[in-house]
């Protein structure tokens, strides 16, 4: 008998007995061996590759812009003074509160501002009726005789609906100005 060292995975390995020399066990035990090998041919479940899918991008995390806007609350009025101590300036009041607005950086009075003869400074700020006081960081001044732009600090304002109103002074007998202005009120969302 021939013996194959090697087989295709196509070939169909057939039993081939002699006429003579092989009885019935030898047979059966001939078939069980060439059944074990075609079955350890074909390809079984467990052994076909499964493919690996792609890894996935994965986006680094971007922290979001934030943007920033800008609002303006007009002052009503204009006034003007020539005392020496905080004068109320009448119908310049208005309600303000820092809650209406989300994520407010900060807020700044914007104004113009003049003396009448240019001698001394004038003086303004914010006053805050609710709680008799003035508004920290809202004083504001100039020494120009012509209407000019001025700016505060960053003012802190108490929580609440608090009522506000503009208070000016002098520090000379010239008399202060106030030719209107705003609340510039920077938020960041």
């Amino acid at each position: 008998m021939r013996v194959r060292e090697t087989l295709s995975a196509t070939e169909a390995i057939e039993p081939r007995f002699p006429s003579s020399g092989c009885n019935l066990e030898c047979q059966a035990y001939v078939e069980s061996k060439i059944a074990q090998i075609q079955a350890d041919r074909q390809v079984k479940p467990s052994s076909i590759p499964t493919p690996t899918p792609a890894p996935k991008t994965v986006m680094p995390l971007v922290p979001k812009s934030k943007v920033k806007n800008t609002t303006y609350l007009p002052i009503p009025s204009i006034g003007s003074t020539g005392a020496n101590d905080w004068t109320n300036l009448t119908g310049t009041e208005f309600y303000f509160n820092l809650a209406n607005y989300t994520g407010v950086v900060e807020v700044r009075l914007e104004a113009n501002l003049h003396l009448t003869n240019g001698n001394g400074i004038a003086y303004i700020r914010l006053y805050d009726v609710t709680h008799g006081i003035g508004v920290q960081g809202s004083d504001a001044q100039t020494t120009s005789q012509t209407s000019t732009a001025i700016e505060s600090g960053k003012i802190t304002f108490l929580s609440g609906n608090n009522l506000i109103r503009i208070q000016a002074k002098s520090l000379t007998a010239d008399t202060t100005v106030f030719d209107g202005g705003r609340l510039r009120i920077i938020t960041e969302n």
